[in-house]
Order: structure tokens, then sequence, then C-alpha cells
């Protein structure tokens, strides 16, 4: 259930940030005409509608489309990473404190119960947003159940004419109809049906009723909304310039003065149609419309392919580190550092069933998980062993005089000296060689060249280290040991 509301939110802020991307280049293209604007609304669309992640080394996608890890649900403290440092320092210093999981005997995170009680309210949102414009539908067919047909050009049974609306729509997805308000002028009426004609050629009232159900998806997010008015606002303008492309100065002057005639009626269902949107706009966007050169319209429209390919596609990421806690045999955490190629579904699945079987800390670095072995006195020194991912062949690589912090790539091992109250360093390779010595690391607010270091008890005997980065403070890697008998009670 928690991977179905990760997978939204990822989704929504993914094209949330697409609408505001596509919000500057309208802004930059305002002297085009709208159609390239609306052109770029699909990939919004498709970025709002679309579970599926499609990247590519070429996106042009600026941030992490997949902020929210799924496993959120098990990090002690949970974060997001959209790849702007100041974002993430800001998140998830709030989500640290808020959602953190200071009680470890708890078999439940509090993410767990955030995202659940998210998802419940999520649904019943989608329900009403869902139940109000069916009923807005279901009214809108009583209305137009009197309507009668209007004889027009060589398409019977098209066009509709109702007293029962005050504007002119589109109603319809298999065989749409075009309705139109009694007592419209000859001319007026030519104009409207030339308009709506446009729509029904061109497909917006698929597109209009996907934009629809998109915000219904998102109804929580406001860049939804926005776009979706927006969409609506370029489709229009759009339509009309695609309309006025067969007309005199005149006609342009009919088609202006019956803008203004209908800028009082309202169209019903689905969102502006010929009399709804701003008239102002769009009477300014028509005295403004001029076509584009042949070059112009060629790079203009060249350059916002490229755009919108960019934009649907998203960057390959490295993976990121994980904190996961949880196993049937108490707290157990797992970093995950670097890139692995094991990210499949299958992959997931044998390392959580490798983990549930173990109650220590399992780190993946070079290729290899390593952790540490069984020791039957449960003392000091103890192995540290390590697996391939395919999870055949184990091997002791060496042994640690402490509890294993993590293993990183390119051979840096780190544990913890308890009798020091310090964190060693040593290289995995070496730790088997005679007379070996590994260096001193870090204590509890010493810093280093490349990171700072922090310790703290929590929960009943556990010793939480974070490790931050110097030059980018919002990455942070939190590893949790357990104090040795003993040792409870000092201080770190």
């Amino acid at each position: 259930m928690e991977g179905w509301m990760i997978r939204l939110l990822n989704m929504s802020f993914a094209a949330g940030c697409t609408v505001v991307i596509v919000m500057v280049l309208r802004l930059l293209l305002r002297r085009l005409p709208k159609g390239y604007c609306y052109g770029l609304w699909l990939v919004v669309l498709f970025r709002f509608l679309c579970p599926v992640v499609i990247t590519s080394p070429y996106s042009l996608f600026p941030l992490d489309p997949e902020p929210v890890a799924r496993e959120i649900v098990y990090e002690i403290r949970p974060g997001v990473e959209t790849g702007v440092s100041w974002i993430d320092q800001t998140v998830n210093r709030g989500l640290g404190e808020w959602l953190g999981a200071e009680d470890l005997s708890r078999s439940v995170n509090p993410v767990q119960i955030w995202l659940a009680v998210a998802l419940l309210v999520w649904i019943v949102g989608v329900f009403l947003f869902a139940g109000y414009h069916i009923w807005q539908w279901a009214a809108l067919r009583r209305r137009v159940a009197g309507a009668v047909p209007v004889k027009w050009g060589e398409e019977p049974g098209l066009v509709w004419e109702s007293e029962g609306v005050d504007g002119a729509f589109v109603l319809g997805v298999l065989h749409p109809l075009v309705y139109l308000p009694a007592g419209l002028k000859e001319e007026s009426r030519g104009y409207i049906l030339c308009h709506e004609r446009m729509h029904i050629r061109r497909r917006d009232y698929l597109v209009r009723l996907l934009g629809l159900m998109a915000v219904g998806i998102h109804w929580f997010n406001p860049l939804a909304w926005a776009g979706f008015w927006m969409m609506c606002m370029d489709m229009e303008m759009s339509c009309d310039e695609a309309v006025l492309k067969g007309m005199d100065e005149a006609g342009r002057k009919g088609y202006m003065r019956t803008l203004l005639e209908q800028a009082e009626r309202q169209s019903g269902l689905l969102g502006p149609a010929f009399g709804k949107s701003p008239v102002y706009r769009r009477i300014r966007n028509i005295l403004g419309y001029r076509k584009p050169g042949k070059v112009l319209g060629i790079l203009a429209a060249g350059g916002l392919a490229v755009a919108g390919i960019g934009l649907v596609t998203s960057p390959e990421s490295a993976a990121k580190s994980v904190a996961i806690i949880g196993g049937a045999d108490g707290p157990t955490s797992i970093f995950l550092a670097g890139k692995t190629g094991s990210g499949t579904e299958d992959g997931l699945e044998k390392l959580e069933e490798f983990y549930g079987k173990l109650d220590r800390n399992i780190y993946y670095a070079d290729g290899y998980l390593y952790y540490e072995g069984e020791r039957e006195d449960g003392g000091f020194p103890v192995p540290l062993m390590r697996m391939a991912p395919d999870f055949e062949n184990e091997e002791m690589v060496g042994e640690l005089p402490g509890s294993l912090v993590c293993v990183r790539d390119g051979g840096a091992c780190l544990w913890m000296d308890w009798e020091r109250k310090r964190i060693m360093a040593g290289a995995v390779d070496r730790l088997g060689e005679p007379g070996y010595g590994p260096y001193t690391y870090l204590a509890n607010g010493e810093q280093g060249r490349r990171e700072s270091c922090t310790m703290e008890k929590t929960g009943t005997g556990w010793l939480r280290i974070v490790l931050t980065d110097l030059e980018e403070p919002s990455r942070q890697e939190e590893y949790l040991l357990q104090i040795p008998e003993g040792m409870q009670d000092e201080e770190f």
C-alpha cells in the first residue's frame, strides 16, 4: 500500500516540476502562436498520468524525478533527494523531527502510518472529485435532453440547439456533438461552429478529458490545477488561431465580435469553450497573432520537440544511500551505497530475504554485501564476511576488533572501537595481513577533511552515528549500532 502512495508522490513531484518548466517556456515563447505551447502541455499530461519512469542520458529534466525512495518506510530518519541541496536540507530536517523512528522497538515506522493515512485521504478526494464531475455531467445531460438537431453542412446530427444552455460546447467522447444555445444570429452561429468543429477535428475534447483525469488523480497538487487551467487557455487560443488562418480581415472582425457577444455565456462541464475562457486574453491574442515565417516555424517546432522529448524522459541517476530498520530478529540497518545493478524486484526480494535472517548490519560496496560474522561468545574481534549479490558464495575477508560501521566503495572499512569510543578505518583487503594497523578516524563531535561525526544514544542500548558530508551537508549517512553490554550507561 505504501508503494502506491510513494509512486503517486513521485509522479506528482515530477509532473509539477514539468508544469513549472512549461510555464517558463510559455513565458519565453509568448510571441509565438499558442499551438507551440499547447503541444508542450501533452508532455505535462504524460508526466501526470504515466506511472513508468523512462530514463535517458539525454534527459533535460533538472531534478531527481523520484525524490521519495520506496525504502523510506524503513529509514531511521526519513529523507528525500531532489537534487537541490537547500530543498533537501529543509525538507529532511522537518521529516527527521516529525517522522524519525525514535522508538526502535516499534514494529511500524511512523512514515508507514502517515503514508497509509495519506492514501486513505487521497482515495476519498478522488471519489469526491469524480462524484462531483459525474453529477455535473448528469445535470448537463438533463439540460440538453430537449435539444433539437440543426442542419449544418454535410454532417447531419452533429449540431444541436438547446434552450437549456447558455454557451456553446462539445459533449461526448466516442461521438462528440456540438451544442449551441438557442437564438443565435446566423453569422455568430457560423463562427462558433467553425471553432467547435476545429476542437473536434483536433480531438481537443479528449485532451481536456485527460487533463481532468490528471487533476482528479493529483487533486492535492496545486500545480496540477494551474497546469490544467493554462492548458485549456492555450487550447482555446490555439483553436482561435487555427480558425483564423482561413479568414480575411472582415472575418477576423466578425469572429472577435462574436467572442464579445458570447463573453458572458457559460459553457458547462468540461472547462472553457467558445464563450467561457477570459475573452480579453483571446482577443488580445487574435490582435497580436502573426503567422511565423517558415524558417522560424521550423526552428521553433524543432526546439520544442527536443524540449518535449527531454522533459518526457528522466536522467539516469545513481543509487541512493538508504538506511533500513526492521527484520525478524531485531532492528537492522542496511546501507546501499554507490551504483548497483541489483535494483530489480527479484534482487530486492532476495536482499530482504537475506537481511531478514540477520540481526546485524549489512552494507553494499564494490559489488559485494559486507556484514559481521558470528562469534559464539559474542565478543571481539568478529569476522568480517562478504557475499556476492547472487547470494551464492560467502567468504571471510578479515577480523574486526569492534562493531562494523560500514564498508564503502574503494575498499574502506569503518568500525566502532568501543574502548576508545571512536570510529576506526582500514582497508578491507588488508584486514587479514599480519601487523597491519588501522588508523583512527572520528569520534563524537569531530570533523575530518571530508565529513563530520555525531553520535547519540537512542532507544534501549543503541547508538546512532551520523556522518555528514562537509561540502554537501544534505548528504548524510546514518548507522545504528547495538552498544555492548556493560557500556550502555556510558557517554559517547
